[in-house]
């Protein structure tokens, strides 16, 4: 008798298990943490208003297959997230005083969510 697969863990748009077995940096993550990160860069994805292939707004509510560039648009920004707060060399100082950690979207991320250049398919 064989067991059943177990179902695939998916945070936002990424596999977890699957980019786990991928990416090193996600192997040596804390399953916690790279869920936290996974989860946060899921929301600043969606904030940013991703384009489907029609140049139109995607949405969680749009019909059709997930590009696999915002997955890996996801998995891009939760990686520079675990780095930052390695690091913490993203501190800005506000008006009252105040230190806050910020974690802008990289330039990578924001090409993949909303490429500027069209991909031609054939000859021109």
């Amino acid at each position: 008798m064989t067991e059943p697969l177990p179902d695939p863990v998916v945070i936002g748009w990424v596999d977890v298990d699957a980019l786990v077995a991928s990416a090193s940096w996600a192997a040596h993550a804390d399953p916690d943490d790279l869920a936290d990160a996974l989860s946060s860069a899921y929301e600043e994805c969606l904030l940013y208003e991703p384009l489907d292939n029609n140049r139109r707004v995607w949405t969680p509510d749009t019909v059709g297959p997930v590009p696999a560039r915002l997955a890996r648009a996801q998995a891009l920004q939760a990686r520079a997230s675990i780095r930052e707060s390695v690091s913490n060399g993203g501190d800005a100082q506000g008006f009252d005083g105040v230190q806050v950690t910020v974690f802008p979207l990289d330039w990578r991320v924001k090409q993949l969510l909303r490429p500027r250049k069209a991909v031609r398919k054939g000859p021109r």
